[in-house]
């Protein structure tokens, strides 16, 4: 099984906007990998982004999310590594019930630091 975050259960810290790019900061990402839930923080780096909707206050929690490419859909999980090239919006629910959503292009999601191991995870 690969590795993959999950948008649901992950947590994010801050969104800033540097030199035209967005970094959204995950202070947690749920990451499944070989059997097991880690946390580990992570960036969301996406070129030329364009913050739409943003939460009155941070962290936030995510309830469920989506990164949209021209090509495919990516539906509350992320590959890992994933960078892809072209336009996306990602358009993320927030456990209190706001919204994270922006546009940009080329969207990279860089690792930070060392995983944590959280719990086993029993595959169906």
């Amino acid at each position: 099984m690969e590795e993959i975050i999950e948008f649901h259960d992950s947590r994010i810290s801050s969104i800033e906007e540097r030199k035209n790019n967005l970094c959204i900061f995950f202070s947690h990402a749920y990451i499944y990998a070989k059997g097991s839930g880690w946390s580990q923080k992570a960036k969301l780096l996406i070129r030329s982004g364009k913050l739409i909707d943003q939460p009155s206050s941070y962290p936030v929690s995510i309830s469920e999310g989506e990164l949209n490419m021209p090509a495919m859909k990516y539906y509350d999980l992320l590959a890992l590594p994933f960078s892809e090239k072209g336009e996306c919006e990602i358009n993320l629910i927030l456990t209190n019930g706001e919204k994270i959503v922006a546009t940009g292009y080329d969207p990279v999601v860089e690792l930070i630091g060392e995983r944590e191991f959280l719990e086993s995870v029993e595959q169906p």
